[in-house]
């Protein structure tokens, strides 16, 4: 691509950003940027912990077993004997599929190398008091993970193309205190307090994927995350076979603090970067009304050696607000859905001398606040469906455990970059596909 091609793009692109309001980035450059550039379409997944309950589908609230128990239902920690620590690690093999109306002049293609996040880290310390237990416990957990590099190429009909690579470090974390106890000796009741805390850093490089690797535009952002949530939680052990369970996470707040914005664009000729950084008194912060979210669960045991769970759960996301420091303040309804989860998991416990070897299977839904159509900041349509498989097994010896769960999932959502695209239905759609690895140890100490 020559110099005079590349210097045209950078106009272009300058262009778009600084009339945001008005252009949707997607196709152009990656949704990323336009995320944090217009900071109105929030990622409001969270992370979830415990690679038993991974892998049988997140189906965990009844039959959890372990110290994730804390993200799970902070109820069952009673129903541990010992002390127990467990440290478990991720990695997302993301993906990204982008497809565009015939003609349209751009494809893209994604890849993703993901980065290792220990995402929990957690202890849980039971007290007998006769027949019934008090349980304590604190836990490190990711909330909100966001490590990864991202290549993107995009090909311009006519022989140009353009390199987009993002680089997301960092993200959401809690940090986590528990208690529990029985109320009879079948049934406990716990709850939680969870305080977010840290930072992410985000830089997107745009340049020539030939061999001089010109960037010739980037964008640094920088996002700090505080609040804190309780969970309260039931647990109730009905006979040997059967557990039902409940979690309630009531209404909170979520802030995302701007510290850092700023545009680079080179100087194809001299070499030097035009720099225009958002002043600090212009920086803002977000805060997001996190809805009520119940989940409930059953856990029937057929056998010794097998167990079959439902969950399901709710968030109330209809009733969420955002306010800005920009906007003075003033909540703004956030056009969100509400979210109802099913989630289905099976548990196998196969013997081999001293060896235990559970084998698990899960199948879950997990729909997106969000719709799947979006024009000029405006959500249409159905909502984004996002549904997955798992699979996992662990190995257990002793006091030691250690556990490995796989899960996989999509959605898909589709867009129109210009209202002559809208009124044709000529629509653009992204394919994101999740193939997350969970791998986990544990170990009790009489």
């Amino acid at each position: 691509m020559n110099k005079a091609l590349l210097a045209l793009l950078s106009v272009l692109f300058l262009a778009a950003n600084f009339s945001y309001a008005q252009t949707d980035y997607r196709g152009i450059i990656s949704d990323d940027f336009r995320q944090r550039f217009e900071d109105y379409n929030f990622d409001l997944t969270r992370d979830a912990h415990g690679v038993r309950g991974l892998g049988m589908g997140r189906a965990n609230t009844a039959a959890v077993n372990d110290v994730s128990a804390i993200y799970w239902n902070p109820a069952a920690t009673t129903t541990l004997r010992d002390l127990q620590f467990s440290v478990n690690a991720d990695m997302d093999f993301a993906s990204q599929e982008h497809q565009q109306p015939r003609y349209s002049g751009i494809t893209a293609r994604t890849e993703v190398t993901p980065l290792v996040d220990v995402s929990f880290a957690a202890a849980v310390w039971p007290v007998a008091l006769g027949r019934r237990h008090l349980a304590l416990g604190v836990a490190y957990m990711g909330f909100r993970t966001m490590n990864a590099h991202y290549e993107t190429t995009q090909f311009y009909y006519g022989g140009g193309r353009i390199l987009e690579q993002e680089e997301k470090n960092g993200g959401a974390k809690s940090l986590s205190t528990s208690m529990a106890f029985d109320i009879f000796p079948s049934l406990s009741v716990g709850g939680s307090y969870n305080s977010i805390f840290n930072k992410s850093d985000f830089e997107l490089k745009i340049g020539s994927p030939y061999a001089d690797h010109t960037v010739y535009f980037r964008f640094a952002d920088r996002e700090e995350y505080s609040g804190s949530y309780l969970d309260f939680g039931a647990h109730w052990r009905v006979t040997s076979w059967l557990s039902l369970a409940a979690k309630v996470t009531p209404e909170w707040t979520f802030s995302i603090a701007e510290k850092k914005e700023a545009f680079y664009e080179v100087n194809l000729q001299t070499g030097k970067e035009w720099v225009v950084e958002t002043p600090a008194d212009s920086l803002a912060t977000f805060d997001i009304a996190m809805p009520l979210a119940y989940r409930a669960g059953i856990a029937v045991k057929p056998s010794q050696t097998m167990t079959i769970a439902v969950d399901v759960e709710a968030q109330a996301w209809s009733d969420a607000k955002v306010s800005t420091t920009a906007a003075e303040g003033l909540a703004v309804p956030t056009q969100l859905a509400d979210v109802l989860s099913w989630r289905f998991g099976l548990e196998k416990v196969l013997q081999a001398g001293r060896w235990s070897v559970p084998v698990r299977l899960g199948y879950f839904t997990d729909p997106s606040p969000y719709r799947d159509r979006l024009y000029r900041q405006k959500y249409e349509g159905d909502q984004i469906e996002n549904q997955g498989w798992s699979i996992g097994m662990g190995v257990v010896r002793g006091k030691f455990t250690f556990d490995f769960a796989f899960e996989r999932g999509s959605q898909e959502v589709g867009w129109w970059m210009s209202s002559t695209d809208y009124y044709n239905n000529r629509m653009f759609k992204t394919k994101d596909t999740f193939n997350k690895v969970h791998v986990g140890m544990s170990f009790q100490v009489n």
